[in-house]
């Protein structure tokens, strides 16, 4: 229902500023979106509509992108003082987390683990650590990893932050693994430069741009056509002059 109000007013809106498609322009949208599933079939089949029905919603697609064109103010690229601003009130968002890097040997078994860490206190070399005690996979990896707040498995984050660097740790299950580790390095958290956040921020500004454009057509719309819009009682929703809680 709420696409039907909204395709009415849009449709009516376009008319109101004589802005029109051609049929030419529909059946070149409608081609296009089906290629990219496959065909009309696929593209029928995960929108769950018929020709004419898809047909409709290109059409009032269409007609809103050209009122956003027409009806708004032309979105401008973010200026470097919007981004320096933005970078300035969100800098908790840009900083880099804490690293930590870690030496380890990685077992199939706890107890393979546990007699993996008393031979690293005792003296034996993590690598040679590694050739007796890993798994046959793991001795094909780097024996080293590196560990960040959003990039690990949760019991390996844990586990990492939580250590004293220096100390060997475990067994630490992870996954259907055990883990034996040192924390060799910490890297704190530091802030991101201005400059290599830009591209991200400027991405973000774009977008609120964009999501505001279409709030203010979609404010337009309902303030000129709502008060002539009368529904059915029974599907009335608050779009409709009619509607009532």
């Amino acid at each position: 229902m709420e696409f039907l109000v909204e395709a009415r007013w849009v449709e009516a809106e376009a008319e109101r500023r004589d802005i029109s498609l051609s049929k030419a322009a529909i059946r070149q949208h409608l081609q296009s979106e089906g290629e990219k599933l496959g065909g009309f079939a696929n593209f029928s089949q995960a929108t769950g509509l018929n020709q004419l029905a898809l047909r409709r919603r290109i059409a009032v697609d269409l007609l809103r992108r050209k009122l956003e064109a027409v009806a708004l103010p032309e979105l401008r690229d973010p200026s470097s003082r919007q981004v320096a601003r933005y970078f300035e009130r969100h800098q908790e968002d840009f900083r880099i987390p804490e690293t930590r890097f870690l030496r380890m040997v990685v077992t199939g078994t706890k107890d393979k683990a546990r007699r993996a860490k008393e031979a690293v206190e005792n003296g034996l070399s993590w690598d040679a650590a590694n050739d007796r005690f890993a798994l046959a996979v793991a001795k094909r990896s780097p024996s080293r990893t590196i560990v960040q707040p959003s990039n690990a498995i949760p019991s390996l984050r844990t586990g990492a932050f939580e250590a004293t660097p220096g100390v060997v740790e475990g067994p630490l299950p992870v996954k259907w693994t055990w883990w034996v580790f040192e924390v060799t390095r910490v890297r704190p958290a530091r802030p991101q430069s201005l400059a290599k956040s830009a591209p991200v921020i400027k991405r973000l500004l774009e977008s609120e741009a964009e999501e505001s454009s279409l709030d203010q057509l979609k404010r337009l719309l309902r303030r000129r056509y709502r008060p002539q819009t009368t529904c059915v009682e029974r599907y009335a929703i608050p779009d409709c002059a009619n509607y009532s809680d």
